[in-house]
């Protein structure tokens, strides 16, 4: 319980800085609020989890593609689910040579963020 509490004061932080970026779009013109929860989202786990966040809230994107990443990985996840033998197949050694990751954004700058 203790550790939870000493967490409370970062998403604290974080939460009033979002505060402060929904702010700047009060006004008549719309804006995506799914958007801006999801960069909340990101900001306060990768905190938590590695000790700083991502900074999609400061720069107000998708720092490096990790969100697009997760949301293609969706229909990935989903073909697995539907038949997992083509996990064995799509996840072989031959398949990431022909089809291979990125290392500067995705998951690859998630694993760079967690190993710095």
């Amino acid at each position: 319980m203790t550790s939870v509490l000493q967490m409370e004061s970062l998403v604290d932080e974080l939460v009033l800085f979002w505060n402060q970026r929904m702010l700047e779009f009060v006004g008549p013109k719309p804006f995506d609020f799914s958007v801006w929860t999801n960069y909340l989202t990101m900001d306060v786990i990768s905190k938590l989890a590695y000790g700083n966040e991502f900074g999609h809230l400061k720069t107000g994107q998708d720092i490096n593609g990790i969100m697009e990443a997760l949301q293609g990985g969706f229909d990935f996840r989903a073909l697995i689910n539907w038949a997992p033998a083509f996990k064995s197949i799509l996840g072989s050694a031959p398949m990431r040579k022909l089809f291979p990751v990125p290392e500067t954004s995705g998951f690859s700058a998630i694993r760079r963020v967690s190993f710095s």
